[in-house]
């Protein structure tokens, strides 16, 4: 160290190539010695780092047309000198890299009513400056700065538009009121909105609707009122609090009133499941009825049809002269389910067949055949009906007959009394439909024969396809005029 008040000996230049020696710190109170200055193309020694609690030592001035020195990075813990911008991150911190933006501005003041969401995605600090470059939220953040700085918006109008409505609290006065009403719920509140929601239908009192019940009055409740009243009937766990209800009666909601003038009924549920039989019964005699005798027209218009035999005639002969020679040929007759198949024989004429041609000898020799559609006016819509499914629907008629008529026995006398008339036509009705069921199938069974098939596989819905499809065949075909001419 130098004796105070004299200069210390200046510090030998250094070697070329190598660092200059660092000078000494400087004595507490006095300023520190001044680096050398640094060789012609080398640069300056940069300062020593500042001691704790004291200022550094400020930079030397620049050369004249030279940059200045840059200050020294901070020490950890302390602030850089007033003014001077942050020193740039080390490489490799992401987050940290880019140039220095104005932060985004915030709102000072805060919606005074609570505000809807805008579910936008938030991207994170880190995300927003990209050691890349510039992003656009950089730019967003200088247009704030340059061109929207005094840019504010309408807090009162974003309120106005974008608060969550205000859900008025119910006035305890009217609630009270309803409180006040007396009325005394003991069904749960999905049984008790059915059943009123059934109610309503009727604009009547429950008594004239469970009256109605009382008297199994089919004319007044339809087939789907019974259908939903019975899913709705009170069983002993909806009738529990019912019954040990001690209380005014005119007090109970609609339901339960509902629920006890019906409890009260003998054989209640008997009686509703008696007006869905009689419903059932009579929309299945309404249709069974028509189809069966629709059925049996058309077999006997089948069976009785000397055009079909005409124009099968001219298949036969046709087809015995194309088969001529072949183990088809010569040939008695065919399966009529060979009829489909005429389509498949092409001519050697465009667009014209087999059947074409049928048609064509027909129109010139015989054309009354070809009237054959008119001569079976049932044979179409029969031909959309199916005997099993229709023998299935008798057959649930008669058991849902039989059931009623075994429940009856047990059922009240007034319900009996009820339905004995009923049940006597209806006996009657099925009688009639089981005669036409039987008619339908001998019919059947004798158009097997007549058609050469076999009994046991027949169907008779069958034959009645195959004929439909096959005169809407001849029909098409007679509408294309079709001459012959020498093939190409």
């Amino acid at each position: 160290p130098p004796i105070p008040g004299l200069p210390g000996v200046p510090p030998p230049p250094p070697l070329p190539g190598m660092p200059g020696v660092p000078p000494p710190p400087p004595i507490p109170g006095l300023p520190g010695v001044p680096p050398p200055p640094p060789l012609p193309g080398m640069p300056g020694v940069p300062p020593p780092p500042p001691i704790p609690g004291l200022p550094g030592v400020p930079p030397p001035p620049p050369f004249p047309g030279m940059p200045g020195v840059p200050p020294p990075p901070p020490i950890p813990g302390l602030q850089g000198p007033p003014g001077a911008p942050a020193p740039p991150p080390p490489p490799g911190f992401i987050g940290m890299a880019g140039p220095a933006v104005a932060a985004l501005p915030t709102m000072q003041r805060k919606p005074s009513k609570k505000m809807k969401k805008f579910n936008w995605s938030k991207l994170p600090a880190n995300r927003v400056r990209s050691p890349q470059g510039q992003t656009i939220w950089d730019r967003v953040q200088q247009v704030q700065a340059q061109k929207h700085q005094g840019t504010t918006i309408d807090h009162e109008a974003v309120e106005v538009l974008f608060s969550q409505k205000q859900i008025e609290k119910k006035d305890k006065k009217k609630d009270e009121k309803k409180k006040d009403s007396g009325v005394v719920d003991l069904l749960d509140p999905k049984t008790s909105l059915n059943v009123n929601i059934f109610l309503k239908q009727f604009r009547r009192p429950n008594e004239e609707v469970v009256d109605l019940i009382k008297k199994c009055d089919t004319k007044q409740l339809d087939i789907d009122q019974c259908k939903v009243l019975s899913t709705l009937l009170p069983d002993v766990d909806n009738m529990q609090p019912l019954l040990a209800y001690k209380g005014d009666f005119k007090r109970l909601g609609t339901a339960e009133q509902f629920f006890m003038l019906l409890w009260n009924v003998d054989s209640f549920r008997q009686r509703i499941e008696c007006m869905r039989l009689q419903h059932e019964f009579v929309q299945g005699c309404n249709y069974l009825q028509p189809s069966l005798t629709l059925v049996k027209d058309a077999a006997e218009e089948i069976e009785g049809n000397e055009d079909l035999c005409e124009i099968l005639s001219i298949v036969l002969v046709t087809g015995n002269f194309i088969n001529m020679g072949g183990y088809a040929g010569n040939a008695a007759g065919f399966k009529l389910d060979s009829l489909l198949k005429m389509d498949d024989t092409r001519a050697n004429k465009p667009r014209m067949t087999l059947t074409h041609y049928v048609v064509q000898v027909a129109q010139d020799a015989y054309p009354h055949v070809l009237e054959i559609e008119q001569k079976l006016p049932h044979v179409e819509k029969a031909a959309r009906l199916s005997l099993d499914t229709l023998q299935s629907d008798l057959n649930d008629l008669k058991k849902s007959l039989s059931k009623s008529g075994e429940s009856l026995k047990q059922a009240s006398k007034d319900l009996a009394e009820q339905m004995k008339g009923f049940m006597e036509a209806s006996e009657l009705q099925l009688i009639d439909l089981e005669k036409l069921m039987e008619d339908v199938q001998k019919l059947g069974c004798r158009l097997a024969t007549f058609c050469c098939e076999d009994p046991s596989t027949f169907k008779l819905e069958t034959l009645l396809q195959l004929i439909s499809k096959f005169v809407v065949r001849l029909r098409a075909a007679k509408q294309v005029r079709c001459c012959p001419g020498e093939p190409e």
